[in-house]
């Protein structure tokens, strides 16, 4: 689970590096991909969502949930064969979703 303190600089740059190896954009000796602010703005992190649910025909949901007493939001991404393939919780639907990708897209040692 991410928490409101992880939507800053270090947890977007995680997330862009995932995103450069999802894509094969980032090889030996290319530079660092560009910072993007994933954890803090909601469309930026659909981005992400689209990308789970786009390559390999799988389908999400995002919703409202209770997570020791404290509001969170829940991400379910599932494959076309209803197999769960990232799930993610945050505080905030961007975090949720950013959790998720973390978690189906770690990073490299």
């Amino acid at each position: 689970m991410l928490h409101v303190t992880d939507a800053r600089d270090e947890t977007d740059r995680r997330v862009a590096r995932g995103v450069a190896r999802w894509n094969g954009t980032n090889g030996h000796g290319e530079l660092a991909p560009p910072l993007v602010p994933y954890t803090r703005d909601l469309e930026l992190a659909n981005q992400l969502r689209t990308l789970m649910e786009t390559d390999g025909h799988r389908t999400g949901s995002l919703r409202p949930v209770t997570v020791e007493g404290q509001p969170a939001f829940i991400y379910v991404c599932l494959s076309d064969q209803q197999h769960p393939f990232a799930q993610g919780v945050g505080p905030t639907p961007a975090l949720a979703i950013c959790d998720a990708f973390l978690l189906c897209c770690p990073d490299e040692p």
